[in-house]
């Protein structure tokens, strides 16, 4: 009876709170570092332009400044970071140290491998989703919001 209720316990430890290696910290950490700089410093994306024009009108002028088909959210996010830096560029900083930081808590979340999973994700999907910051945080509240799917209803819900 005693070895059911702590295989019971064990089965109920998250991902996130099994240990993991100080090579995978140091590599994950490296590899995190690598990905925030091309993000926060990248101005030859798509969306660089557009979003610094938007940006700069909405620290001038206010939340109603342009009527683009812009997410409300990502405008209004974008409102509250005027209020730390009227620069675009902090803006690219802060957000994708936030961004950054959700996908590492999400990825901690399934798994204890950090670093190949960043790894596989920096060469198959960051120039293409993460790049465009509404593109990646949009990932990551899929990705959150799978977790919870699954964590409250257990993956027959997912089916």
């Amino acid at each position: 009876m005693d070895t059911e209720a702590s295989l019971e316990i064990n089965q109920e430890k998250s991902v996130s709170q099994k240990k993991w290696s100080t090579s995978n910290k140091i590599l994950s950490g490296v590899l995190l570092l690598i990905m925030w700089i091309i993000m926060a410093f990248n101005t030859q994306n798509a969306d660089y332009y557009a979003y610094s024009v938007l940006y700069n009108g909405i620290a001038q002028f206010g939340m109603d400044f342009s009527s683009d088909s812009i997410e409300p959210g990502f405008r209004a996010v974008m409102y509250v970071c005027t209020f730390i830096s009227s620069q675009y560029q902090i803006f690219l900083l802060i957000i994708s140290t936030v961004l950054l930081s959700a996908l590492l808590y999400v990825i901690r979340l399934f798994t204890t491998n950090v670093f190949l999973v960043l790894f596989l994700f920096f060469i198959f999907g960051f120039t293409s989703q993460a790049i465009q910051v509404r593109m990646f945080s949009a990932l990551i509240f899929i990705l959150l919001a799978f977790y919870h799917l699954t964590k409250l209803r257990g993956s027959k819900a997912i089916f």
